[in-house]
């Protein structure tokens, strides 16, 4: 590859503020190899903490702001970018920038990678319609779980486009870090308090209803419980009111962005998902790697990261009392919860490495490049 060009990649991402597919951007566009590839990175939401990231790293950041769901001005910014560059690749994030970035790839006849990230492909509604319409124009579709992408290919395909599984990779060894006293103390809590946590942007595939609801049954018979929200979203606000309204705002904190993750995740002692989709969650592995119980509820990725009972454990969509039962018996030590940690800790640490993901993700755009 020495004695070639770089290759040039765009990378287009839906939204500004950074969430799961976001981090794992991050992570891609810090380690991928620079004298192979020339990356730039567009966000179709305006400027948020992704962005800003970005820049910090200097690597260019394109930001084009929405005025809609469906909006002909980014596409047309989006066109007028890659018009005056000479990507090699488009490299797209999420439903909307597939899209997109699938348009304005044909009109400029570039290579398009699609990165799908826990669509629901079961229902016939006007995004799958747009997106099996679209789909040809891909070159390859790439997921984070297997399970998403046998999905994919049972119920939506419409051309048999190749498609490839690229785990979300993590740094392991950033994630090691000791428990503290210090989330206790912010939230002046009891020192024996046991802190539940979930993280997410509150949108409406995260549930955050049903972590509401787990709340507060658990909080009837466990005294010493206390819930926090990590993450932040204009649904925030809403959440937060309906919590108020519960009467549970002495048993929810909601903490906003937390960018130092890695040094907060340690503090809890549970993280629960109560996602009906995700593709691979990147919480559920940063918890393993901090050594931190997991209970999600059993989304396509969390399947395939977590054997119930084994490493985690895992309850159906919705199942509150599912749930409630299983933190229960937790609490009430039914379980060898130090085994249980030690599990988990040893496949995030054997399986999803930042290095296995990068890599792929390199052999990926090199092999399709030539």
């Amino acid at each position: 590859m020495n004695n070639i060009k770089k290759i040039k990649i765009l990378f287009v991402i839906p939204n500004s503020e950074i969430s799961g597919a976001e981090r794992q951007l991050i992570l891609l566009v810090e380690n991928i190899d620079k004298d192979i590839f020339d990356v730039e990175v567009c966000c179709l939401d305006g400027e948020g903490s992704f962005t800003r990231h970005i820049k910090k790293l200097n690597v260019k950041c394109h930001e084009i702001y929405r005025s809609g769901s469906y909006d002909f001005y980014r596409l047309i910014k989006l066109n007028s970018l890659v018009k005056s560059n000479n990507f090699d690749f488009i490299v797209s994030f999420c439903w909307s920038a597939i899209q997109y970035s699938r348009l304005v790839s044909f009109f400029n006849n570039i290579k398009h990678i699609a990165c799908e990230r826990g669509h629901d492909y079961g229902s016939f509604d006007l995004s799958n319609s747009i997106s099996m319409f679209l789909e040809p124009i891909s070159d390859l579709i790439i997921f984070n779980s297997r399970v998403q992408m046998e999905r994919y290919r049972e119920q939506f395909r419409f051309v048999k486009l190749p498609t490839k599984t690229i785990f979300n990779g993590i740094n392991v060894k950033s994630f090691l870090q000791k428990k503290n006293q210090a989330l206790i103390k912010r939230l002046d809590l009891p020192k024996n308090t046991i802190v539940i946590g979930t993280i997410g942007n509150f949108s409406k595939p995260k549930n955050f209803d049903m972590f509401i609801n787990v709340c507060s049954k658990l909080s009837i018979e466990f005294k010493y419980l206390h819930f926090v929200a990590i993450g932040d979203s204009k649904y925030r606000r809403g959440y937060e009111q309906t919590v108020e309204q519960r009467g549970l705002s002495n048993k929810i904190s909601f903490l906003g962005y937390v960018k130092d993750i890695n040094a907060l995740l340690p503090n809890l002692d549970m993280l629960v998902l109560t996602s009906t989709r995700e593709g691979m969650p990147n919480v559920i592995m940063e918890s393993m790697a901090s050594k931190v119980l997991v209970i999600s509820t059993n989304i396509d990725g969390a399947k395939e990261l977590i054997d119930h009972e084994d490493n985690g454990f895992l309850v159906d969509s919705n199942d509150i009392n599912g749930m409630v039962g299983i933190i229960s018996k937790i609490l009430n030590n039914h379980f060898n919860i130090e085994n249980i940690i030690h599990n988990a800790f040893v496949k995030i640490s054997n399986n999803f490495s930042i290095e296995n993901m990068v890599n792929q993700y390199q052999e990926t755009f090199i092999s399709l490049y030539e």
